[in-house]
């Protein structure tokens, strides 16, 4: 019994560290683009330090869904999170059909305006594809896809059931455990502000080992196409550069803006922590536009970097948020 529960807070402890970037905690894998932000700049003056001391995920089961649901508000910082209600939306050039945002929510006003002004620009979307990494490589296979729906703030998020039939049966990705989507903060962390913005709107969630393989991720991104119509919208959670100085992170944020103003797969295969934590994520996306033989623009919405909230300067993150769109 001791045991268990010692397992159980360490597996809270970690995930409040992704999540938060309180501590630090180790992780070996460095396949494909080297994907995980489990270890976070340390954030001594976040003020939810407190929240460790209570359980990350309350257990909830929704009366009027068919399946468990899993709870995020674990994920969110309670009083950053506020930014949502002040943070208003940008202005966007054309349609976004894709995006990228930080799962970092020491940065929560980044999300609130990322999402705030997608609301803005797409009212009519029905549909959001996430694609995160698998940032504690949980999965049993490199491409796991979610079927449980999620609730925030009361509000039910459903999972579109007949996409990830879809996904499946195509073969290009696997249903993933529970246990992986009650700890992956790369789509926990997110589905709060979107049951703020859009709170009547299905997610397919689908996290990414890190020691994918370019091929099976290319094949990802070639079947998102059988999915998005224009109530769909593409979604890459991803952190930016970790663990580097202030103005090294902010140099290789340079290279990786221009990386995803060309979203040439070849840059985002050889990715590593010190460019992106969801470089296999940017392949299929890439993908996907080679599919449907679109070249969308690719407009910065937000740039910013953990130092700026009080982190230390020595050991970041940083974040770059945007939109891909059409005319």
């Amino acid at each position: 019994m001791k045991r268990a529960i010692g397992v159980a807070i360490a597996v809270a402890a970690a995930t409040m560290a992704a999540a938060f970037g309180y501590d630090h905690v180790s992780t070996t894998s460095k396949s494909f683009s080297q994907s995980s932000d489990v270890r976070r700049p340390t954030d001594k003056q976040h003020p939810t330090d407190k929240l460790l001391e209570k359980p990350v995920f309350p257990p909830f089961h929704s009366s009027d869904v068919g399946r468990p649901t899993i709870q995020t508000d674990g994920f969110i910082d309670p009083i950053r999170f506020q930014t949502i209600k002040t943070e208003h939306a940008a202005a966007v050039n054309g349609e976004p059909i894709a995006g990228v945002v930080n799962h970092h929510v020491l940065a929560s006003d980044l999300l609130a305006r990322f999402f705030s002004t997608l609301r803005a620009a797409r009212s009519d979307l029905q549909r959001i594809i996430i694609i995160s990494p698998d940032h504690f490589k949980s999965g049993d296979a490199t491409i796991s896809i979610g079927r449980e729906n999620y609730i925030s703030q009361g509000k039910n998020i459903a999972v579109d059931e007949d996409a990830v039939e879809t996904l499946t049966r195509l073969g290009v990705a696997v249903t993933g455990s529970r246990q992986l989507f009650e700890r992956e903060h790369g789509i926990g962390a997110l589905v709060p502000f979107i049951a703020v913005t859009f709170p009547d709107i299905t997610i397919v969630p689908i996290a990414i080992r890190a020691d994918v393989n370019r091929s099976d991720m290319e094949k990802l991104g070639r079947a998102l196409k059988s999915l998005l119509n224009d109530k769909t919208f593409v979604l890459i959670s991803s952190d930016m550069s970790h663990y580097l100085s202030e103005n090294d992170a902010l140099a290789n944020d340079r290279e990786t803006l221009s990386w995803l103003e060309t979203l040439n797969a070849d840059n985002f295969k050889k990715a590593t922590d010190d460019n992106t934590d969801s470089g296999p994520s940017f392949v299929a996306l890439s993908a996907l536009f080679d599919e449907m033989g679109l070249k969308p623009n690719f407009s910065e919405l937000d740039h910013s970097i953990s130092s700026k909230y009080g982190g230390s300067r020595e050991n970041t993150t940083s974040y770059i948020t945007g939109f891909w769109t059409t005319p």
